[in-house]
């Protein structure tokens, strides 16, 4: 059992290069997943030669021997697990998603009339905010350009939601453009904000900035 989960972590190694999404091969992670499955098989290798030692070929075995074999025994578990963790994460998922995702959503898009709608916008100080009404559209050239606009150092702060390398990309060209200079010089929207949080896809862009 132990030499045949070098197959696995062949496969983790493959995957974790090729099959899974672009920013997750990114991450520090991912890459290094399938050197728990070496560790694994090499614990359960020294274990089952130390398990001979003190069981068959040199009985009776001392009480701290018998406990480094148990810690042993549990890393090997724990190895194991972290091991298939990687696999169905670098192999299983990025081969079989493609397949399973239309299925599901044939099957629970019956399940969408539960999704509440979002409840109505308010505008400052709690009153309702205007509908927009269609031709209500600000004209070309009305609108300021990103990093034009006065940024209060105190109360600036910018949010980058999550969705994946399209939230990366969309953040990384909002990114860009709030750290162009203003049009009346001075500090950029990006520098002269106080916060910067983003999740997920968004999180993958505001280190580079």
């Amino acid at each position: 059992f132990a030499l045949s989960w070098l197959v696995p972590s062949a496969a983790c190694w493959v995957g974790a290069r090729h099959w899974v999404p672009a920013y997750r091969r990114r991450q520090r992670t991912w890459p290094w997943l399938w050197l728990a499955g070496l560790l694994a098989v090499a614990a359960n290798l020294v274990g089952n030669a130390a398990s001979y030692q003190l069981f068959v070929a040199t009985p009776p075995a001392p009480a701290y021997a018998l406990v480094g074999l148990a810690t042993l025994s549990w890393l090997t578990i724990v190895a194991y697990a972290v091991s298939a963790l990687g696999v169905g994460s670098c192999v299983v998922g990025p081969l079989v998603a493609p397949v399973l995702r239309p299925v599901f959503e044939r099957l629970f898009s019956g399940f969408d009339w539960l999704a509440k709608p979002h409840p109505p916008a308010t505008a400052p100080g709690g009153a309702a905010a205007p509908a927009e009404t269609p031709g209500s559209v600000e004209p070309p050239g009305s609108v300021e350009p990103p990093g034009s606009v006065e940024a209060d150092p105190q109360g600036l702060g910018i949010a980058l939601s999550g969705g994946g390398i399209r939230a990366a990309a969309i953040s990384a060209g909002a990114l860009g453009a709030f750290d162009s200079p203003p049009v009346g010089g001075g500090r950029s929207v990006l520098l002269s904000a106080r916060w910067l949080t983003a999740v997920s896809g968004g999180a993958s862009r505001p280190d580079r900035h």
